[in-house]
């Protein structure tokens, strides 16, 4: 009696490990597979700071976790510094007139990982009226549809203490449904197949060295003297990087060095 007892619930410990293993198979299954690594090492990491937010017992902890995941998020952005050849859905294109010589275009681009989970990038792009025929950015944009499938660079906008930049109401949701404030470098639709090329992926590199000395300055972090010294000396280095790209690849570089320059400016 006692073997058959013993038998029994050797029988149910067996049944109740494979039963797990198939449900938590069916909730990775479900998950959004990510043809981009560097996406798929970002979702992840939301991912894990949801399941972490849940556990909290109280306020006090959400609050401080909350604090420090803005943090995570904006050194995460320091180190791989931009998103390049992501994947998401184009919604909510708008395009305002600001004043007489500018247009203003905002669009939200999305992605939904699984069931209760949804990434937005918060887009804001200005441009002058008089280049809306060259802009690349406004030229793709205005062809869209909404829902369009898109693949997208740029980087989450970040503040002067180093946090993310969200467009959340309420702390409660950006773990789940974070709004990130983003500055847009290129989009393209989906089917496309753009990759950067190893010219522009080094005038990337030197773009994000040559606008240091610009930042630390503007936050008071060395002198007026130091910050023209730096740039004087890494100056012939960026030039040279931007030679030896095509003319569209120069202008991505120039979108870039402004975008960065305004998350600085507006950092505070």
């Amino acid at each position: 009696m006692i073997k058959h007892l013993s038998l029994f619930n050797l029988l149910l410990l067996i049944l109740s490990v494979v039963m797990s293993s198939c449900v938590q198979n069916v909730g990775n299954n479900n998950r959004q597979k990510f043809a981009n690594v560097q996406q798929k090492e970002f979702d992840n990491m939301l991912a894990m700071n949801v399941k972490k937010y849940y556990h909290l017992g109280n306020d006090i902890q959400k609050k401080e976790f909350n604090d420090s995941v803005k943090l995570s998020i904006g050194s995460y952005m320091d180190s791989v510094k931009l998103f390049n050849n992501w994947e998401g859905t184009i919604e909510k294109i708008r395009m305002d007139e600001t004043g007489q010589k500018s247009i203003h275009l905002s669009f939200e681009i999305k992605y939904k990982p699984e069931e209760y989970r949804e990434i937005c990038f918060e887009v804001d792009y200005v441009l002058p009226k008089d280049s809306t025929n060259s802009d690349k950015i406004y030229q793709t944009v205005r062809n869209l549809d909404e829902f369009s499938e898109v693949k997208f660079d740029g980087f989450i906008r970040t503040k002067s203490n180093g946090e993310a930049y969200y467009g959340n109401y309420s702390d409660d949701l950006i773990h789940s449904y974070p709004d990130f404030n983003f500055f847009l470098i290129d989009i393209n639709l989906k089917s496309s197949n753009d990759s950067i090329s190893d010219n522009l992926r080094n005038a990337i590199n030197v773009s994000f060295e040559s606008i240091e000395p610009l930042k630390l300055n503007f936050r008071g972090q060395i002198s007026q003297k130091e910050s023209d010294k730096r740039m004087k000396q890494l100056l012939p280095k960026f030039q040279a990087a931007k030679e030896t790209l095509t003319k569209e690849e120069r202008t991505y570089i120039d979108r870039l060095c402004q975008a960065l320059t305004l998350n600085f400016i507006y950092g505070k």
